[in-house]
């Protein structure tokens, strides 16, 4: 039995015109999708070093938290309190849970949370020196150098609500020596 071949029938461009054409559409319609579905952000700071560094661009998933809800140890890119401001930070308190920042370490319903990017040296502040109860949709987020990251432990950031969520982080795209996919 002999196979058939099938060809194709592409249409290819009759003049020059016609092809700008077909790009400029296939790069407006690569514009939309991009718009409706990416974002990039440049760090200002290090607070989240070693993981992001300061003047990393990172790209990122605005359609990551439609279906589901931000876990714990996530990557969000977040909006500060109304003040037009967009930082990138680690979830680590979930709705309902009872965070509280005591002796340099972080406790999660009374249990020590346990991160590589945890470590001994977070600084402790009035914020967090009583437990905290985080309300529905409510999250706290800390800096991966907790030692000098400004965070849910300070009031200028403080809890957040899920709104704020506008991202999640997906991967470094500049500087080039610095590419690599968050998780």
């Amino acid at each position: 039995m002999k196979k058939k071949k099938i060809k194709y029938d592409f249409k290819k461009p009759k003049n020059y015109l016609e092809w700008i054409a077909q790009l400029a559409l296939i790069a407006c319609f690569s514009l939309f999708i991009s718009t409706l579905f990416l974002n990039c952000y440049t760090m200002s700071g290090s607070s989240m070093a070693p993981r992001i560094q300061k003047n990393d661009t990172v790209v990122m998933s605005k359609a990551a938290y439609f279906m589901k809800n931000p876990k714990r140890f996530d990557l969000v890119y977040l909006e500060l309190k109304e003040s037009q401001r967009f930082t990138i930070k680690r979830i680590i308190g979930l709705p309902g849970e009872t965070v509280f920042i005591s002796e340099g370490g972080c406790m999660i319903n009374g249990e020590k949370l346990v991160h590589p990017y945890l470590t001994d040296q977070m600084n402790n502040t009035t914020y967090t020196s009583n437990p905290i109860v985080l309300k529905q949709d409510e999250y706290f987020v800390l800096g991966d150098c907790c030692a000098y990251s400004e965070d849910s432990r300070s009031d200028t950031i403080g809890i957040i609500q899920k709104k704020q969520i506008l991202a999640k982080p997906w991967a470094i795209i500049l500087p080039i020596n610095h590419i690599k996919r968050l998780e």
